[in-house]
């Protein structure tokens, strides 16, 4: 089976590619449905690669080419043949920056949990 590392790697670098292309014919069938458009001189790397019930979580650190803030994303991948799928993406909470806390209470936003769905 493919590792985690690899596919992500392959991910990473067949999703830039499908951003620069003008036909837009993202393979879910290989991918699953967990991409989001990256413009030329993103950068994101892997962080954390944790086994989970269901497969492995991938949490990634990004910066967009013309900002100084990063953010986490949080892949959830399943199993698939001799690879991986994405079978759910979110990226952190832009009001509580990840904490799940604003103001000493819960996030509204992400109820709590400091992360939303993509």
């Amino acid at each position: 089976m493919k590792s985690v590392v690899e596919f992500m790697k392959e991910y990473f670098e067949l999703r830039a590619e499908w951003s620069r292309s003008a036909e837009k014919a993202w393979d879910v069938e290989r991918y699953g449905t967990g991409y989001r458009v990256v413009a030329e001189g993103d950068e994101e790397e892997v962080v954390v690669i944790e086994p989970v019930e269901s497969g492995a979580q991938v949490i990634t650190s990004s910066r967009l080419k013309n900002h100084d803030r990063r953010w986490r994303t949080r892949y959830q991948l399943a199993p698939a043949e001799e690879s991986w799928q994405i079978a759910r993406v979110e990226n952190e909470c832009s009001i509580c920056e990840g904490t799940g806390k604003m103001n000493a209470s819960e996030c509204e936003v992400c109820k709590g949990t400091g992360w939303r769905p993509l």
